[in-house]
Formats: C-alpha cells, structure tokens, sequence
C-alpha cells in the first residue's frame, strides 16, 4: 500500500489524535482497536481511491466532523477520517460483546476467540483482528442522517473531557497543517442526543453485515489463508469459508461476488450512503440470469406468499418480487439464514444455489466483455474456494459440486489465455532484440 507523504502524514497526525481522544490511558486492547480503524481507513481509501476521489459536501450534510469540506466536497481520505472521529467516541473492552453501539462506543469482546485451542496463535489473531476491523467499519459506513443543523454526542461524550468543543481546542495545534479544521470560536453549538443517528449499507441489515464481514475477511487477510472451514447450508451442503467460526460465514461470499462484479462507485454509494446502487446495478446488468433461474424455482413464490401472510397480519409491508433488483435482495435476504433464522431450511439454502449459479454467469458474462487478467484471476481464485461442496455417502467426503468446477475451468481458460498472452510478447521483444531496426544515417531519433 503506497501512499503520498502528504496522505501518510495526515494519517499519522490522525491516529495520534485518535489516541489522545480514545486512549489516553494507553490501555493495549484498546490500541489494537485504533490499529484497527486506521487500517480500515487505509483499506479503504486504497479501494475507492481511483472512482471515488471526492465526496460532495451536499452527500455528508452532517456539519460538525473536524476536517470541513474545501471547495465544496471531502476529498476521500479526510471523509474516511472524519467518519471515524465522530462517530466512535469510546472503546470498550469487554468478555461479553462485540458490536457498534449508535451511541457512538465500539465494544470489543477480547475472549471472543479463546477454547479454539486447535487453531494456530496466528489464525486466531487474524479472526480477532477481522472482529475489530468488522466493528469499526460498522462506525465508518455509518452515516449521520439526522440532518438538524446539530452537535450530535454520543453517550459517552456526555460525560467525557473531550466533547467537540474540547476536541476542537486540542487541534489548534495542527491548523497550520490543515487549515479546514473546524472552527467553533463565537459560536453557540446546538445539540442533540440520540441512538437513532445513523442509516446503514444498503438499507438492509443481513446486506449490512454481509458487506461489513466481507471486507473485515478481506482486510485482515483471512481470505489468503489456507485455513477454511466448513459451514453447512444444508443437509448434505456445505460451504468452505475462511472466516467460518463466525456466524456470517455462510452469506459472506455474495458480497465477495457482488463487490467483483459491481463498479467501484455504485459499491461506494450502498456502503457509506446506504443506496441501493450496487444491487441496481448488478441487477440490470444481470436481470436475464437472476428472472432465468428465478422461474425455475417453485418454493420461492411459495416462500412469499408465507412470509407476505405474516407480514399482513403484522401490518407490515409486503415482499415485491416484481423486478429483478427485487427479486436478488429477497435472495440475498432468504440466503443469510445464519442471521436471520436460527437454522438453515430448504428455503435458505435453495436461495443461496441460486445465488451462486447467477454470480457464476455474471462473472462468464464479465469475462466475454473484457477484464483485467490479473485481478479476475485472483477473484475467480477466491470463489473457487467459497463454492458450495456436497457430501458423497459413497467416499465419507466433501466434494466439489458443479459450480466449483465451472470457477475451477473458468480459471484455467482466463489462466491459459494470460500465460499465452505474454508468451506472445515475450517472442515478440525476442526478435526485436535479435533483429534491432538499421539505423538510418542522418536521423537523431
């Protein structure tokens, strides 16, 4: 990860901060938190950089972050740091709790991971850092919605000697160095408290740790490891996933298509400003495939109707299944059983085949229209792995199903055509180098 020393500085200067306001009596725990969230912003920024250079002042309207917008918009590293500063005003260290409270605390469980006493040190470190990644990303996707023109504490800051005006007083150190740090002088700062502040990705919860698990997994490099266990989604399907003592284990992988398949703006706007734009787009680029395998599926209408008959009674809006970008959030709900029911049923599991099948078509569908062979290669590597595998009665095994074979050829093919590929301009500098153009008198090229 390259950064211009410009960025690593306001990075840098930034944890610093962090630190004074989150950890000022130095606990090691609570470090590894703030480790935790710079590396989120990094990861982050890192992503989003090439597509998302600028966020609009008129996207974030909350009006009290440190660093205010210059020429009207955020540039995207200072955005990132200023979610992370105003919406995290307290870690707890706790052995009960993992989670991001709206009233603005990150709680970290430290024993989340302990009695694994069959996992290397070093795997288990790398679930407990995908646990503190995956809660204050939470805080970082999370946006202010309240859009009241007011300071909006969070429970701690109540009583803590660093509320806003506090904050404010210590940066004046660094106004030198960042001239659009938030001024508070002759003014009166109007507040509100509330748990109530935030929206979240893709106005959908399961989506919402979906996405949050996916780039925690990615982020802490728990995809790259050897190590996947097994979680079934069903009575004789599994499927293997590195982050696997989690229960988002089962659905993570949709997200891991979804981000793959999607463009980098559209990502953008469902994780940090809860929009629908990744599954609209991957929707109507996919619409065939998803209403194709849709009418092949009996049990979904009936699923529907079953759940729309609660819902009625509950007074609650009913499921549309009317267009495709329906259609795949009712999947992607149905799929992440693990979180929303307590146990894996046909239904769940009949969902997440039909994801897959419909993720395998949009990357064959994505390779036709041109890629980049060394960043499909790596995402078609990853899915093999994440593919579903059944149980022959016949070996005691997990084997492949079809799907994993179909990732498997599909990365041979896009493997084979790269290595021919440079094969031909490796030839091709061979013979210039043996057969140097003749120079030609009189010319100073």
């Amino acid at each position: 990860m390259v950064f211009s020393q410009k960025d690593q500085e306001k990075i840098n200067d930034f944890r610093s901060i962090t630190r004074v306001f989150l950890n000022s009596e130095n606990n090691p725990e609570k470090e590894k938190v703030i480790d935790a969230i710079f590396l989120n912003i990094e990861k982050y920024y890192e992503e989003f950089k090439e597509e998302v250079p600028f966020i609009p002042e008129g996207l974030e309207s909350y009006q009290y972050h440190l660093l205010q917008q210059v020429n009207g918009s955020y540039s995207l590293l200072e955005f990132l740091i200023n979610r992370a500063l105003t919406n995290i005003e307290g870690i707890c260290i706790n052995d009960s709790t993992n989670c991001f409270d709206h009233a603005k605390i990150v709680e970290i469980n430290t024993e989340r991971y302990e009695g694994y006493n069959n996992l290397s040190k070093e795997f288990i470190d790398m679930q407990k850092l995908k646990s503190r990644l995956h809660e204050t990303s939470h805080a970082i996707h999370a946006q202010d919605i309240q859009n009241d023109n007011m300071y909006h504490p969070g429970r701690k800051c109540i009583d803590n000697k660093y509320n806003l005006k506090q904050k404010v007083n210590y940066l004046q150190k660094y106004k030198d160095r960042y001239p659009n740090l938030l001024d508070l002088s002759n003014k009166n700062i109007p507040s509100s408290y509330s748990t109530d502040y935030f929206s979240q990705p893709f106005y959908n919860r399961s989506a919402s740790e979906g996405i949050t698990e996916m780039y925690a997994t990615l982020f802490s490099r728990l995809y790259n490891q050897e190590v996947y266990g097994i979680v079934k989604i069903g009575n004789d399907i599994c499927v293997p996933a590195p982050n696997y003592l989690n229960g988002y284990a089962s659905f993570t992988r949709f997200y891991y298509h979804l981000r793959n398949l999607v463009s980098k703006k559209s990502l953008f706007s469902s994780i940090f400003f809860s929009t629908e734009e990744a599954i609209k787009e991957f929707s109507e680029n996919n619409s065939m495939e998803i209403t194709e395998f849709w009418e092949k599926r009996e049990f979904l209408e009936q699923e529907i109707q079953k759940i729309n008959i609660t819902r009625s009674k509950l007074k609650i809006e009913k499921i549309s299944t009317q267009s495709p970008e329906d259609k795949l959030n009712f999947l992607l709900r149905k799929a992440s059983y693990g979180y929303i029911e307590s146990s894996p049923n046909k239904a769940s599991e009949e969902a997440q085949l039909m994801l897959d099948k419909i993720f395998l078509k949009a990357y064959k569908k994505k390779i036709v229209q041109g890629y980049n062979p060394e960043d499909l290669l790596a995402s078609l590597d990853i899915s093999m792995q994440l593919s579903p595998m059944i149980y022959d009665e016949k070996t005691g095994e997990w084997e492949p199903t079809e799907i994993a074979v179909e990732y498997f050829d599909i990365y041979q093919k896009v493997l084979e055509e790269k290595t021919e590929h440079e094969m031909y301009h490796l030839k091709k500098d061979e013979i210039i180098q043996d057969n140097p153009s003749p120079k030609i008198e009189g010319s100073h090229k």
